[in-house]
This record gives structure tokens, sequence and C-alpha cells, in this order.
């Protein structure tokens, strides 16, 4: 007879609720939708190297980063769940949809690249 008690005390529960978490997580991947032939790629932070002719002091480098930081034109994708762009697979998957429930999500969830 099947009881759900001997089922998550066999350990069985806990790899099949692992095999699931994966395979629903690595749907959400947004590097499926970018186009490598392009060069697309998902921008994960920018960074800013000053060289120059001679030595600058910190506080001379730090106020031209700060500066200079502020040119960037692109800018990172927030994650949620720390570790997955949500917003940004939204944007994917509803960019081309005409639907009212669509065109909230494009207006309250999702992000564009």
């Amino acid at each position: 007879m099947f009881s759900c008690r001997s089922f998550i005390k066999s350990g069985r529960f806990g790899i099949i609720f692992i095999l699931l978490a994966v395979f629903s997580l690595s749907s959400c991947n947004v590097n499926k939708f970018l186009d490598q032939e392009k060069g697309e790629r998902l921008l994960v932070k920018n960074t800013l190297k000053i060289k120059a002719e001679k030595k600058l002091g910190i506080s001379a480098k730090s106020s031209l980063s700060s500066e200079l930081a502020t040119y960037y034109k692109q800018k990172p994708n927030r994650k949620n769940m720390l570790f997955f762009h949500t917003r940004l697979w939204f944007w994917y998957k509803y960019k081309n949809r005409q639907s009212d429930f669509a065109k909230w999500i494009n207006k309250r969830i999702a992000e564009a690249p």
C-alpha cells in the first residue's frame, strides 16, 4: 500500500523534488533567446578601468570614476530570486503577444534587455 509518509521518509521525495526544481528553473534561462550568430550576450556588469599617463590620487580617481559612470548606456538587468533574470524572461516570452494579460506583464513585470 502506498503511503505519503513512507514515500517522504524513503528519500525518493527529495530526489524527485530536486529533479523537478532543476527542470522547472532551467526553463527560465534567458540565454536561449539571445542570437549567438549576431554576437548577442547578456550584460552582467559594467566595469571601468582608468589608465592615466601620470599617477592619480584616490580622490581624483574616485571622482573621475563616478563622473564617467553616468555615461554608461547599457545597464544590467535585475535578477529576481538571486540567480535568475525572470523580468527579462517575461519580456522575451510576451514581447510579441497582444492580449491584455501580455500587455499587463510587459508594463508591470517585464524588463527590456
